[in-house]
């Protein structure tokens, strides 16, 4: 599962091979509010296979 606000991952990322993409659009949302919803999100996933990968502002 990716978390972005880029809807370039709709286009570029083969999402059959994917536990999908959650897309952000809205802006007002607390980190609290959206890591809420990642969490509940990942509850659906077997848990062996999930990783986290932190990607700050600088990663360019």
């Amino acid at each position: 599962m990716i978390l972005t606000q880029d809807d370039n991952f709709f286009t570029e990322l083969e999402i059959e091979t994917s536990a999908g993409v959650l897309f952000q659009t809205d802006q007002t949302l607390s980190a609290r509010e959206v890591g809420d919803a990642v969490h509940e999100l990942s509850q659906h996933l077997n848990q062996s296979e999930i990783t986290l990968e932190y990607v700050s502002s600088n990663w360019l």
